[in-house]
């Protein structure tokens, strides 16, 4: 279990990323999405360009080594997979969806989610 990132465990979804696990009872939908060329790029031109304005603030054409290095490292380093979770906290909130875990291996995500579902329903059955 010391190489799973997320796993179920006492009716729970446990994450290497987070210390308190989140209740499968609080869970409203959980889903794969998976992160396309189109959406890296976009992301890391994002990245990039903070820092870059950051940067050209100190001189001009430092930003454009800047914005090159980040954009490239920030590419490369972003998974292609991603855990997201919708939670039902309170009424004050609401539903608040958010990522849960990155990978670039779908298939331990799918397993999770297709427990997290089978638990769902014998929740609603009971």
């Amino acid at each position: 279990m010391t190489k799973q990132r997320v796993w179920i465990e006492r009716g729970a979804i446990v994450s290497k990323n987070s210390s308190k696990p989140l209740a499968i009872s609080n869970v409203k939908s959980i889903y794969v999405k998976e992160h396309d060329s189109k959406s890296k790029v976009k992301r890391a031109a994002l990245i990039g360009f903070v820092f870059s304005f950051v940067a050209a603030l100190a001189h001009p054409i430092l930003s454009v080594v800047v914005f090159t290095i980040v954009f490239g490292s920030s590419y490369l380093l972003t998974k292609k997979y991603e855990l997201r979770v919708s939670v039902y906290n309170n009424d004050e909130i609401g539903v608040v969806e958010s990522g849960l875990c990155l990978s670039n291996d779908r298939s331990e995500f799918d397993k999770v989610v297709t427990q997290v579902h089978e638990l769902k329903s014998e929740q609603q059955e009971s």
